[in-house]
């Protein structure tokens, strides 16, 4: 069993079959989410698809423990990252191109955050190494209308087919959500 107490990894064993792991209001911070980097990092979630690590007191330096195995995981398809202190540099830290994608993400939950334009502009410019995104959420930042209309487009771009990927028609009603204030 994996136990996370005061941010800190106290046991752990290998859960293959373990799909979905809310640690949301868990205040792990950096030290937990170190931790849980280092849980991934070994292989033992191999089954896991959604992770929820909102209002986890987590800043830049917590998403940047985590970056590197969440981008390595193969079935990583929800990340929920609401609510923490998390900015440009983290965003850059986890959408870093030349180290793994995130190909399976279809659900990226950033609301209030504290990423500004600069940090919507590397999500539209990454947008292409999350071929099966559909939904994500950049509400309550500090951002600009223009910024959150760019990600909102381009997102809509992979649900539509367009944006250079021909074929991938329309999936209903989900596609292209990006969250607004």
């Amino acid at each position: 069993m994996l136990l996370f107490m005061n941010g800190t990894c106290d046991q752990q064993v290998l859960l293959p079959s373990l799909t979905v792991l809310d640690f949301a209001g868990g205040n792990i911070a950096l030290a937990g989410a170190a931790a849980l980097a280092a849980v991934l990092q070994r292989g033992a979630l191999s089954s896991l698809q959604d992770l929820i690590l909102s209002y986890n007191n987590i800043d830049d330096d917590g998403l940047k423990a985590l970056a590197a195995p969440l981008r390595k995981h193969p079935n990583i398809s929800e990340l929920h990252l609401a609510q923490n202190g998390i900015g440009d540099e983290g965003i850059a830290a986890l959408l870093a191109p030349e180290e793994g994608v995130l190909a399976k993400l279809s659900v990226l939950i950033l609301r209030e955050t504290i990423i500004t334009d600069e940090g919507c502009m590397m999500i539209v410019a990454s947008i292409d190494t999350m071929p099966r995104l559909k939904r994500i959420d950049i509400s309550y930042n500090d951002t600009s209308a223009t910024a959150r209309m760019r990600v909102r487009r381009r997102v809509a771009n992979i649900d539509s087919g367009s944006g250079g990927r021909g074929g991938r028609g329309g999936r209903g009603g989900r596609g292209g959500r990006c969250g607004e204030r």
